[in-house]
């Protein structure tokens, strides 16, 4: 390579302060213009986490900025061009060591007290303290869909959640067949649903709007259309939908219910007017002994009976 197009000390450094100030103006247009959900937060749960986002990240800077500048101190001051600098590979300060080992360590401890007590806040499975009414909502992952339970309202709906603006909604989450993740990332952090298991999850959204909901855990061909939109209205136009959706004329029963969980892919919305009583605990507890087909749970039973008798002949 020529000495005209060798790369020196100095454009190196050159070419890293360019590329810090562009990656620099990304993050501050993407945090600008909001183009990422989880940097938008509409609720009480997502403004938590993303302060607490925040925190972590000012607090890494104190490392990491001091940690870059020197680099390119080094990088500038040691350059193969400048000789007059004395170079001592063999120096030694026991007071810069402390220094330098003692402000990591510092920061590591208050990150990780602040980052304890702020998650065991955040507890997906704590109730949120409000003096509005709680919404609850079963919700039900299957491929590739998302089947949610009004169980208060009798109804139930398909890849579409409404919700009224400042009502705590107390989710619980099970799983049809695969594990998979409910996640609205304007609203707060994502809690798995899993066969057999009922997790909770308790959000709230403070603003109306429209929001992206999905599935944060790769299910199989038809994940990537695992999303649903979620509509935070009013508490009065939250009562008006629930008693429209009403007038559906489907039902939603342990029959149509094995219907809906067969796979298929990209569904569209729909809802159903009325819902057979206990189908979500049937749902959590198919995989139980003597559960796995709902309509011949006697006959099953029987014979669980008689195989007890016969054993013990």
């Amino acid at each position: 390579m020529s000495k005209k197009g060798k790369l020196t000390p100095s454009k190196i450094f050159l070419i890293a302060v360019t590329l810090f100030l562009v990656l620099c103006f990304i993050l501050f247009f993407i945090v600008r213009h909001n183009t990422i959900a989880v940097l938008s937060p509409q609720g009480q749960i997502a403004q938590s986490e993303m302060n607490l986002m925040k925190f972590a990240a000012l607090l890494s800077l104190l490392v990491i900025v001091p940690v870059f500048g020197l680099l390119f101190y080094i990088i500038f001051t040691f350059r193969e061009s400048k000789k007059s600098k004395k170079y001592s590979p063999e120096y030694s300060n026991v007071l810069l060591e402390l220094i330098w080992w003692a402000i990591p360590l510092g920061i590591i401890s208050v990150l990780s007290v602040v980052t304890w007590n702020r998650t065991h806040k955040l507890d997906p499975f704590k109730p949120l303290s409000s003096n509005q009414t709680p919404v609850r909502i079963q919700a039900v992952a299957m491929n590739w869909k998302w089947l949610f339970i009004y169980p208060d309202y009798g109804i139930a709906t398909v890849n579409q959640l409404t919700i009224p603006v400042n009502h705590p909604i107390d989710f619980s989450i099970t799983s049809e067949g695969a594990m998979n993740s409910l996640w609205i990332p304007q609203l707060g952090g994502q809690i798995y649903a899993m066969a057999g298991m009922n997790t909770q999850l308790h959000l709230i959204a403070s603003k109306p709007g429209i929001y992206r909901g999905g599935s944060a855990n790769i299910s199989g061909m038809g994940f990537a259309g695992m999303h649903f939109d979620v509509s935070a209205v009013d508490t009065q136009s939250f009562s008006q939908w629930a008693n429209s959706m009403t007038s559906q004329p489907q039902a939603l029963t342990k029959y149509t219910l094995r219907q809906l969980s067969q796979p298929s892919e990209n569904v569209q919305p729909f809802a159903f007017g009325t819902v057979e009583n206990g189908l979500f605990d049937t749902i959590v507890n198919q995989y139980l002994p003597f559960q796995q087909d709902p309509d011949n749970s006697k006959t099953n039973t029987m014979n669980g009976m008689n195989m007890l008798s016969m054993g013990g002949m």
